[in-house]
């Protein structure tokens, strides 16, 4: 294998083509070379090139404002008899849904949005288990997926030699979610929403997304989509767990009343 003066392999030995490891071209090589190898891309990549990795940065740094845009927003609740505990709570918003008291004027029944729901209501509590633990180890998955799709997609530009970023944005939406019901448990007013220290670590965690995404390096349109698919795909997942989670908990809730026709938009 050729290198220039700058230590870079030739524009013909560079590994542009998608889901193919950055270490073919190093076999032999250290992890740290890893930045090395995002410089070399960059710079020997032609115009077109560069004009393609521009574009696909862009809408990649948009996929966690899109994410977040359905994990977070006021309609996606799950309207519920009573209060769940702390940590169930952490849990469901972490995930995705936004669980309130369904005998409040905020949870709205919108029956169009609720068939999912109204089936796990009626549903035999073993069946609920059932559908849980396989959604469970669907989301496993869907995050497996997204540590193979960082690994083979040149890795992320911040933490070159970690390929595992965008799962660990994932998990810190525990942090959000934390803050969150705490300050609801803590505070005896209502539109805890917009408690600012919540909406600070809100902020904290949508920009750290936007930052971690838009930096995985060289992604091709091919590479692109799949991410785009696995994405939405995890957060699919995440909001369906977090409902059957919910649903669950009030099957077994001594002389619990399921209430989940109301849940909104799942």
């Amino acid at each position: 294998m050729q290198f220039d003066d700058n230590g870079c392999p030739t524009s013909k030995d560079i590994v542009y083509s998608p889901f193919k490891l950055w270490t073919s071209i190093w076999p032999d090589g250290s992890s740290g070379l890893c930045w090395n190898y995002a410089s070399c891309v960059f710079t020997q990549a032609d115009e077109s090139r560069k004009q393609q990795f521009a574009a696909t940065a862009l809408v990649m740094g948009l996929l966690p404002v899109a994410l977040l845009e359905n994990t977070w927003p006021d309609n996606r609740e799950v309207a519920i008899t009573g209060k769940l505990p702390v940590a169930v709570e952490i849990l469901v918003r972490t995930l995705g849904l936004k669980p309130v008291d369904g005998h409040s004027a905020s949870s709205q029944a919108k029956p169009s949005a609720s068939a999912i729901a109204t089936w796990a209501s009626n549903a035999k509590p073993n069946i609920v288990i059932l559908v849980t633990a396989a959604n469970s180890l669907a989301l496993c998955a869907c995050y497996a997926v997204l540590v193979i799709l960082e690994y083979t997609s040149k890795r992320s530009a911040i933490g070159c030699t970690y390929f595992a970023t965008v799962l660990c944005w994932y998990i810190a939406a525990l942090v959000p979610a934390s803050t969150h019901t705490l300050l609801s448990r803590i505070s005896s007013g209502q539109g805890v929403e917009e408690f600012w220290l919540s909406q600070i670590v809100r902020a904290f965690h949508s920009g750290a997304g936007v930052l971690l995404f838009s930096s995985i390096m060289a992604v091709t349109p091919i590479e692109l989509f799949t991410w785009v698919v696995a994405s939405f795909v995890t957060s699919l997942c995440g909001r369906l767990l977090a409902l059957f989670i919910c649903i669950l908990r009030e099957k077994i809730r001594p002389n619990g009343t399921t209430r989940y026709s109301q849940v909104t938009h799942i």
